[in-house]
């Protein structure tokens, strides 16, 4: 039924010469409800047994500091014990225990990066001894940051 609402939406746009754009829009947020879903159940997997804190499905990675990485979306996830990302593009995982965070904080850039004046969530944390850090973007950056920053050791 919705395909065919879509169908009839459609035409109806390319009758009056905006058809590829409303056909875009639509691509776009049916794969980002998709991605969504996926990003759900992966978190909810990865988190069995554990209350999750803060889930974002489609959180935008834009990097660390100690290594080139891929950035791009995936899921993001919050407990009690670990932040986990896992990436839509290749796969990649960060899992950071708890114990192992050593700050979190909100910046305006990342290696020349900005978000239209939105501020980032930028993690630090220790890695086989030494400090890192990864950026992400998500919604409500202020709320993720009281609720990480509350469960740091110390």
């Amino acid at each position: 039924m919705a395909l065919g609402v879509w169908a009839i939406s459609a035409l109806i746009c390319l009758a009056v010469g905006t058809g590829i754009p409303a056909i875009l829009v639509y691509t776009y947020f049916r794969r980002r409800k998709a991605l969504n879903m996926a990003g759900s159940a992966v978190l909810a997997s990865r988190f069995a047994g554990e209350e999750l804190l803060l889930a974002a499905p489609a959180a935008e990675f834009l990097g660390r500091e100690g290594q080139e990485a891929l950035a791009g979306q995936g899921n993001l996830g919050v407990s009690r014990t670990a932040i986990f990302y896992s990436s839509y593009i290749n796969g990649a995982t960060l899992n950071i225990p708890i114990e192992f965070l050593r700050s979190v904080e909100l910046v305006d850039s990342f290696r020349g990066q900005s978000r239209l004046g939105r501020k980032l969530l930028k993690l630090g944390f220790e890695e086989f001894g030494k400090a890192d850090s990864a950026v992400f973007l998500v919604d409500d950056p202020g709320k993720w940051k009281k609720v990480i920053a509350g469960l740091r050791p110390g």
